[in-house]
């Protein structure tokens, strides 16, 4: 028998990569992924109301449209900026979250 194959844990680019990935399909996903558990939940309850009031008959699609993507680019800019500030949380020895 071979010994059984030990699963590595992701990289932090790995992990990055795919908190990217998810807050281009939902704001907030990313930011749980990444253990930013409030800051994720706040961003998808954004995302809610910003659905509700826009999904209204009288918007039109192309506004509902810009809306979104302005919400998709504002959340990974925010992901960037949690990634920032944990690299410098851990250049200074302080750890993550």
């Amino acid at each position: 028998m071979t010994p059984r194959a030990q699963k590595r844990p992701p990289t932090p680019f790995q992990r990055s990569v795919v908190a990217v990935l998810l807050t281009l399909v939902a704001p907030g996903v990313g930011h749980i992924a990444l253990s930013s558990f409030v800051r994720g939940a706040i961003w998808i309850a954004g995302n809610i109301v910003l659905l509700a009031i826009l999904g209204t008959p009288s918007v039109q699609g192309g506004v509902l449209i810009a809306m979104l993507v302005a919400l998709r680019v504002a959340a990974l800019g925010d992901l960037w900026l949690i990634g920032a500030l944990d690299g410098f949380k851990n250049g200074r020895g302080e750890g993550s979250r």
